[in-house]
């Protein structure tokens, strides 16, 4: 009992030598003297194979939070919260100065092609080919539309919006194979007229009508031609008076 209380009541941390604790130096002399990379194994590391069991095998994408990430919060408190236009530069950049290298230093006229150029085929896909073609669906313009100098809209406001059976046309020249007046053909009559002559008559040797390179004078006049009051003219072309168109005169115009 009194060699019990000569001892001391408490061993802390580092009180014991290897010296003093018996058989230590000799278990130690039969372990490994340093534990490199790849020494130990699982199943010689008590309790890791269980730690191991209650762990989740694959971290996915958004497993970890940063608080539950070690270090993460402080790693990032130190950084700046947004990166700005003109912050980084090349050398700051990993990669970037390779990257460049590698690249054309100018892009000059024609060196890419639609293939090459990301977006652009899609784009010319949506325009309107100008040698021709059709536009399905609606089309916005925006601005004037001009062709050939003219403003289209401009151009259809100055029109009349129907043309009906009261309108009045005008027209420097009128081409056409048939001539349609109240749904029949129509050519009445030759009018020769001399405003500035005063009485007496005025000599007319010959009237020639030429459509399509031929005179249709001969042609139409008919043996049954017949003046406004049912008068038979005969089967040559008549000279028709200024004011009645009735009467009959041999190859003259008489003018009143």
């Amino acid at each position: 009992m009194t060699e019990i209380g000569n001892k001391q009541p408490t061993i802390e941390d580092g009180d014991l030598t290897i010296a003093n604790t018996a058989g230590l130096q000799t278990a130690l002399n039969g372990k490994q003297a340093t534990i490199e990379d790849g020494d130990l194994t699982i199943a010689n590391t008590a309790g890791l194979q269980t730690a191991l069991n209650g762990k989740q095998p694959t971290i996915e994408d958004g497993d970890l939070t940063i608080a539950k990430t070690d270090g993460l919060q402080t790693a990032l408190n130190a950084k700046q919260p947004t990166i700005e236009d003109g912050d980084l530069t090349i050398a700051n950049t990993a990669g970037l100065q390779t990257a460049l290298n590698g690249k054309q230093a100018t892009i000059e006229d024609g060196d890419l092609t639609i293939a090459r150029t990301s977006g652009l085929q899609t784009a010319l896909d949506n325009k309107y080919d100008d040698t021709g073609g059709t536009i399905d669906g609606d089309v916005n313009i925006t601005g004037d539309l001009v062709v050939d100098g003219v403003i289209v809209i401009t151009e259809i406001e100055t029109k009349q919006d129907t043309i009906t059976p009261t309108t009045d046309l005008s027209c420097n020249s009128l081409n056409t194979n048939q001539l349609i007046v109240d749904n029949s053909e129509y050519f009445d009559t030759i009018v020769v007229r001399n405003t500035n002559y005063v009485g007496g008559f005025m000599s007319v040797v010959e009237i020639q009508l030429w459509i399509n390179d031929i005179n249709r004078l001969p042609l139409d006049i008919t043996l049954t031609s017949i003046n406004t009051e049912g008068q038979d003219l005969g089967n040559t072309p008549e000279y028709i008076d200024w004011d009645t168109k009735k009467q009959k005169q041999q190859k003259h115009l008489v003018i009143e």
